[in-house]
């Protein structure tokens, strides 16, 4: 199956032959395969794994997954190579859901998703 991840301003990955894809989706992880029934569904922040000719991991703070015709598209506002995110861009990301959950005007939504981040940067241990 076909796998893109695609970020504002480019293309951030491209493969061809993956052959399963994790993915953390809002109810909980999605596993995604050849012939999969088509979907289209929200992210949550979280670790995306593809496993194909090449494994490869990418952390991920939200976004949208398209999947037909065995091409799966994931739309996404930021993203990070696990083997390239370093503390900094961690912490900093850190940092700022904790600033927001200080706003008490926050949807729930917003305080998931920040709850959400932080949690899974936690859980991940970045180095």
């Amino acid at each position: 199956m076909e796998v893109n991840i695609v970020a504002p301003d480019k293309i951030v990955f491209s493969e061809k032959n993956a052959k399963l894809v994790t993915l953390p989706g809002m109810e909980g992880n999605l596993g995604i395969m050849d012939k999969h029934t088509p979907i289209i569904t929200f992210l949550r922040p979280g670790l995306i794994k593809i496993e194909g000719e090449i494994n490869n991991s990418f952390f991920v703070t939200g976004g949208v997954i398209d999947f037909q015709d065995d091409k799966l598209n994931i739309l996404t506002d930021l993203v990070f190579n696990t083997n390239e995110i370093n503390s900094d861009v961690v912490n900093k990301l850190k940092s700022e859901a904790e600033e927001k959950l200080k706003n008490d005007n926050l949807s729930d939504k917003d305080i998931f998703i920040s709850n959400t981040l932080i949690n899974e940067i936690e859980n991940l241990n970045f180095k």
